[in-house]
């Protein structure tokens, strides 16, 4: 996926939700660090170096430098080494230079940033935990992309009579009934999904993001007026619902023994390889 110019209110919920899953990625990994201002912290290299880490589980080595040192070789340097080190893992970065990053472009930056989030999290976790089911040895046996003609994601979200609607990661989540069911599928009966108002979006989606960060601690990404929008930005809530298959890779008793929920994990890996 080629960097694609942002509207005003995707780059802001963006700028939102990248920011909140570094910190809850930094937390949870026991470091101190915590960013604010992405554009301007991600610019010697050093957070995204540390979030590569995390992630991969790999050491990556980079010059530390002196705390007060700045200089614009030394960010070129520990961005360059984050960027090539992407590049070893199959991370096709198009339209992305250091310098772009360094000079804190917006449009690059939350690419990178949705690119590390999308092929070291989003990708790998789902790929792990359809391994040895059918859709995988599907796209072990063929490839990704001619699986991928053949089918079309929209129609892999029905489980027997429950259908989930989701035709994408945008206007069907808006009305939250969605999300609810996401956290059902985790952990039945968590949200009485008969009690939701309708035409009333943002209470629907207060109440599951309410309920997944107490009942599930799943991290509060967004805030409901980040998704009850004309259009509500796809890779922030892909991101947030990745948080779900991260912390629940196999359901909550292990088993993954929920059908719809394997068919969300499937939808989402389908959906991503197949617009991102």
């Amino acid at each position: 996926m080629e960097i694609q110019y942002l509207s005003d209110q995707q780059q802001k919920i963006q700028l939102k939700t990248f920011t909140n899953w570094i910190n809850h990625t930094l937390k949870k990994n026991g470091s101190s660090r915590r960013v604010t201002d992405i554009l301007e912290e991600v610019k010697d290299g050093v957070i995204l170096l540390e979030i590569i880490q995390i992630l991969t589980k790999e050491k990556v080595v980079w010059t530390k430098g002196r705390p007060s040192s700045t200089k614009r070789p030394l960010q070129i340097n520990n961005v360059s080494t984050a960027l090539d080190f992407l590049s070893t893992k199959g991370i096709r970065l198009v339209n992305i230079n250091c310098s772009d990053i360094v000079d804190g472009k917006p449009a690059i930056v939350l690419g990178l940033i949705w690119k590390i989030i999308l092929h070291l999290q989003v990708r790998i976790v789902h790929r792990k935990t359809l391994i040895g089911t059918t859709v995988d040895l599907d796209i072990n046996q063929i490839g990704i992309d001619r699986f991928l003609w053949n089918h079309d994601p929209s129609t892999l979200i029905t489980s027997r009579n429950t259908v989930l609607d989701a035709k994408d990661f945008g206007r069907s989540w808006r009305n939250g009934v969605l999300f609810s069911k996401l956290i059902n599928t985790i952990q039945p009966g968590l949200v009485d999904t008969d009690v939701m108002v309708k035409e009333n979006n943002q209470r629907n989606l207060q109440m599951a993001f309410n309920i997944a960060e107490e009942k599930l601690d799943i991290p509060r990404l967004l805030d409901p007026e980040d998704i009850d929008v004309d259009k509500p930005d796809e890779v922030s809530i892909i991101t947030y619902v990745g948080e779900f298959i991260k912390k629940y890779p196999q359901g909550v008793d292990g088993t993954l023994k929920v059908e719809l929920y394997r068919l969300i994990l499937t939808f989402i890996l389908y959906y991503t390889i197949l617009l991102y």
